[in-house]
């Protein structure tokens, strides 16, 4: 890629160097560009090649954070949408995480410790649970065990095997 020419200089010169210049059939940019570059060391080149490389990257991993963040906006705005079209699996299951947190948190104010104990006793609270997953555009069973496995945290005098899950 070649640099763009967006500086402007101006330098007063003599009528042979003009000739000169004119004669070369080179841009008066051309022929400073050549010109500093035969005058630096290779060394100092090179150095003021890659700081202006370093910019290049900072300025590229600026836009591509940019970009990225705007695709987490989409997915999140497609998850609201309906969650099964979210293509953003890691997305879609710290939504689902979140969701089956809030939905924990509001059994266990309920039921305390025995809220973990009434959810896989009961069909009844099951269901609910399952309901609440359909309404929102979850996978009913998907929803249930993350909700068991959020209470199963919340409720530390039971003693459960949540591993397998219910269904």
């Amino acid at each position: 890629m070649s640099d763009p020419k967006d500086q402007k200089v101006s330098a007063r010169i003599s009528s042979k160097t003009k000739a000169l210049a004119k004669k070369s059939r080179r841009s008066y940019g051309d022929l400073i560009d050549i010109g500093a570059r035969h005058v630096l060391s290779e060394l100092n080149t090179l150095k003021i090649e890659r700081d202006f490389l370093n910019e290049e990257i900072e300025h590229d991993k600026y836009l591509l954070i940019k970009k990225e963040k705007r695709l987490d906006e989409m997915d999140a705005r497609i998850f609201e949408l309906s969650p099964k079209d979210c293509e953003n699996i890691e997305l879609s299951n710290k939504m689902i995480s979140d969701a089956a947190q809030d939905y924990a948190d509001l059994i266990y104010r309920s039921h305390g410790d025995e809220s973990l104990q009434l959810v896989m006793g009961k069909e009844l609270y099951q269901n609910s649970i399952k309901r609440e997953a359909k309404d929102n555009g979850y996978s009913p069973n998907l929803f249930l065990n993350e909700v068991i496995k959020k209470l199963d945290a919340l409720c530390p005098t039971c003693v459960s095997d949540t591993g397998e899950g219910i269904v």
